[in-house]
């Protein structure tokens, strides 16, 4: 009951010790040490064969290095008892305590459900979990039947000192769900399942089988069709097991995220420093078979890369698979370096798996995908990855590459570094208000045919499937003339207030055209500027 206790209390890992002189000892690991508490079941006072039994179990205590050592007894200690006590520790570089009956009632009254059980609550678990599945006894309507249900969860919460239940009615059927209220309630108080299974050759069940192999080592989920099963029996808290026949098997070795655990793997290339590529897998699944092997899978920001470990502890062997992936939502920002470090592994380098301090995990080498990873896609999706960080965008990396999309990234690019595109231009028509209209004229009057034509507007292309807005893109036309002069003469004295004519340019003595990013204000280069 005791160690119980204290784990509730410190909602850690306990490992329990070997006992002896008529206690036992439990000892939380931790970071900065070891937590020894030994716990004794006297009553009365501390007599000095007693003291003797302490004095021992302190020494026994103290060869494994505690940082703390507590002694758990139903006493609260006399003043001679405690200065006792405390010249134990005078010599000992640890701190000593002693927990006593006060401190016992306390925590107790802390944790009322663990002295209910252990005064012979246990048989009102059973009773209470037998009364939930019996679907006889449960009301016709829904509001009592919840309330009935829930009251009666409630009880339970109140009395199962290892489990926290829930309760739930899906598709005609009660369920009731066990959750551990500290780490070690399923080694206090562990649910076990002996099942009798029988496979026949079809490849189902041949496909079956071999995936309870794999939870049994590894713990990896499965699912056990019907057919497959004779007679299932289970041993479970609170009386909620039993023996069953048919049905679905599913088992699955899924361990539930933990503080402790480590959040990520590397994985560089290559495996010995100067490293070029390293990519962060975070960890998204850990499990572990009954046969003590151990699977990790993790997976990098974007999603293409699924990295599968097991660990064989029995034969201390390791197996690492990596695969590559492609789906429609990883960012070209996030791909390029996966995709370069693909290409660095197929390209026969050797990679190394370690934990976020460099520490080596294993190593590996060998054929990874085509032989040689398509170089002009990996360049595509770099450019793509700096427009896309240029403009303020983002969409979905695409699965290729057209002629067009190469020939509009690489315009977009250097239009948006600042760059001079040298482009060729057939015409264009612009419409021009009156007074844009005046100052064209008046330039022609003075510098006659062709002249040179600037005109800003924003632009935006659509490139492999998404939109990169360029802003503002100045259009400087070298040698310029007007397609249709008297119309436009004709127009002017016969024009309103704002009214515009539609302005046909055509080039002059050549084609020439300069494009790049224009600077300032739409407002301030919305017309045409003739030169």
């Amino acid at each position: 009951m005791v160690s119980v206790l204290l784990s509730r209390i410190r909602q850690a890992r306990r490992v329990d010790g070997s006992g002896g002189d008529e206690g036992r000892d439990c000892y939380f690991p931790g970071e900065d040490g070891t937590d020894v508490y030994e716990l004794k079941s006297f009553t009365g006072r501390m007599t000095p064969q007693r003291r003797r039994q302490v004095k021992r179990s302190l020494t026994r205590a103290m060869e494994t290095g505690p940082r703390t050592w507590t002694l758990v007894v139903p006493i609260d200690p006399t003043p001679e008892e405690q200065r006792w006590f405390d010249s134990l520790g005078a010599d000992l570089p640890v701190r000593l305590e002693w927990l006593g009956k006060t401190w016992l009632e306390e925590q107790l009254a802390r944790f009322p459900d663990i002295g209910r059980y252990f005064s012979g609550a246990a048989e009102e678990v059973v009773r209470l979990l037998a009364e939930i599945k019996a679907e006889d006894a449960l009301p016709g309507d829904a509001a009592r039947l919840a309330r009935r249900l829930a009251g009666q969860v409630s009880r339970l919460n109140e009395i199962d000192p290892y489990y926290w239940f829930e309760f739930g009615i899906a598709d005609g059927a009660v369920t009731v769900v066990a959750h551990p209220r500290y780490p070690d309630a399923p080694q206090d108080r562990p649910i076990t399942l002996t099942a009798t299974l029988q496979f026949d050759e079809s490849p189902g069940q041949q496909e079956a089988r071999q995936a309870l192999a794999d939870f049994l080592q590894f713990g990896t989920p499965v699912v056990i069709p019907p057919g497959s099963i004779t007679t299932v029996t289970v041993d479970a808290p609170a009386g909620i097991g039993g023996e069953f026949q048919g049905g679905t098997l599913i088992l699955d070795g899924t361990f539930p995220p933990g503080a402790e655990q480590v959040p990520a793997v590397l994985l560089r290339v290559p495996a010995q420093p100067p490293v070029r590529h390293v990519i962060t897998m975070e960890v998204t699944g850990r499990s572990g078979g009954p046969a003590g092997g151990l699977r990790v899978v993790s997976r990098d920001r974007s999603g293409l890369l699924t990295l599968d470990q097991r660990f064989d502890m029995v034969h201390r062997t390791h197996r690492a698979h990596l695969a590559y992936q492609y789906h429609t939502k990883a960012t070209p920002q996030d791909a390029v370096p996966v995709l370069r470090f693909c290409a660095a592994l197929a390209g026969g380098q050797e990679m190394a798996i370690t934990d976020p301090g460099g520490n080596v995990i294993a190593t590996s080498s060998g054929s990874f995908g085509p032989a040689t990873w398509p170089e002009v896609y990996i360049r595509c999706a770099e450019t793509l990855a700096e427009v896309q960080q240029l403009t303020g965008t983002a969409f979905p990396l695409p699965l290729q590459f057209t002629p067009e999309d190469q020939r509009d990234m690489d315009y977009a690019r250097a239009i948006l570094r600042g760059e001079d595109v040298r482009a060729q231009w057939s015409g264009m028509i612009a419409p021009l208000a009156a007074p844009a209209v005046d100052n064209m004229l008046a330039q022609i009057e003075q510098h006659g045919h062709p002249f040179s034509l600037a005109a800003a507007t924003p632009e935006t292309l659509q490139v492999a499937g998404g939109q990169l807005p360029l802003g503002l893109v100045l259009h400087i036309m070298h040698s310029t003339r007007i397609a249709n002069p008297d119309e436009v003469r004709a127009w002017r004295p016969t024009s309103t207030d704002g009214g515009s004519i539609d302005v046909q340019f055509e080039p002059g003595s050549n084609r020439d055209m300069t494009v790049r990013s224009a600077p300032g204000e739409p407002a301030a280069h919305e017309q045409p500027q003739a030169s």
